[in-house]
């Protein structure tokens, strides 16, 4: 009887121990901004597919976007309804090339070529982390979903605003579906149809 009563005794506070250790919440819930920015920090290599319309005075480009980005390399093609390839962009480090109209083009900034060839200013380099969600250093006025994604936010040294209008779930990850992307006299929408999480 003893030594049931000494038994109780010893394992009572290693049953409340590991009942209180179960008990206690992650530090960052899955919910939160935080977590999710660092969800999309941690991708680097996808493939999209989406439908594209830009516009910016007169200019406009439409189309089915094709983009490739790993951390090192970034492979963008636009195709009209036929499948036909109308512009294609390689972005490697320290040079962007360019075909359009079965020429070539070359210069280490991929935003600047795209604005002498095509009249449309993109923010290539921004673009590589807003089309997937994530916010970049210096935008203000982010405005956050209930789920944790971001909703808006503006970029004040680039004068771009950002909004996010639908997100979709693919791989087990929040991703954007609808982005529109606003500044003085340009305007870009995205229709993401399709995200391909790849390993490279």
């Amino acid at each position: 009887m003893k030594f049931t009563r000494l038994l109780i005794l010893i394992l009572l506070p290693l049953v409340g121990c590991s009942s209180l250790k179960t008990s206690v919440p992650d530090i960052v819930p899955k919910s939160t901004p935080d977590f999710h920015q660092y969800q999309l920090e941690k991708l680097t290599s996808f493939d999209i597919v989406s439908k594209l319309s830009a516009k910016a005075d007169k200019e406009r480009i439409s189309g089915n976007m094709y983009w490739q980005q790993t951390e090192s390399e970034l492979n963008l093609s636009i195709k009209n309804m036929l499948g036909i390839t109308m512009m294609s962009l390689v972005q490697t480090e320290g040079e962007s090339v360019l075909t359009l109209r079965d020429k070539t083009y070359s210069d280490w900034n991929a935003s600047k070529l795209l604005y002498q060839l095509t009249g449309i200013v993109v923010p290539v380099e921004l673009l590589k982390s807003w089309i997937k969600g994530q916010v970049t250093d210096n935008v203000s006025d982010i405005n956050y979903n209930q789920d944790g994604s971001v909703s808006s936010f503006t970029d004040p040294l680039s004068d771009w605003t950002v909004n996010y209008s639908a997100y979709q779930m693919s791989h087990g990850l929040l991703l954007p579906k609808q982005i529109e992307l606003t500044s003085d006299k340009t305007r870009i929408k995205l229709r993401i149809d399709k995200w391909q999480l790849t390993q490279r």
